[in-house]
């Protein structure tokens, strides 16, 4: 997918805080992994040991058929592949299809960002959930 592409998708999906821009997503293109399947994708990128899920998006009309499942398997498999021991994320803790899916892994929560998640009117910011994802070592 194409920055533009990516970026369209994110502004179906995501209405608050702020979808992002197609420059945003240039410019993270070139130090993340991107996972994609026909109109989804996850963004993520990999530090050390570590990685993290930068974004999750599926198109409303794809929701509910397993892809976002398949998204996020494929990230961590691939994130075991080049040694990570752990992944986190930031999640809306309003969110309740994605903090499903982070649940059917095994995502724990280990804090909390009050107030993370800015709303366009500025007065019902919500709370993000940090969780986190330890791998297995693998033999290399």
């Amino acid at each position: 997918m194409t920055p533009e592409e990516l970026s369209t998708l994110h502004h179906k999906c995501f209405l608050q805080p702020r979808p992002w821009s197609p420059n945003e997503f240039r410019q993270l293109l070139g130090s993340c992994f991107l996972v994609e399947r026909s109109n989804a994708f996850l963004l993520g990128r990999f530090i050390f040991d570590d990685a993290e899920i930068l974004t999750l998006a599926v198109s409303p009309s794809e929701r509910r058929k397993g892809v976002a499942s398949l998204l996020v398997k494929e990230f961590l498999l691939k994130a075991k592949e080049q040694g990570i021991r752990r992944v986190t994320l930031e999640v809306a803790e309003d969110n309740l299809p994605a903090l499903t899916l982070y649940n059917s892994f095994p995502f724990i929560k280990i804090g909390r960002r009050e107030g993370y998640y800015k709303s366009i009117n500025k007065q019902n910011n919500v709370a993000a959930l940090v969780l986190s994802c330890d791998l297995p070592l693998t033999n290399q």
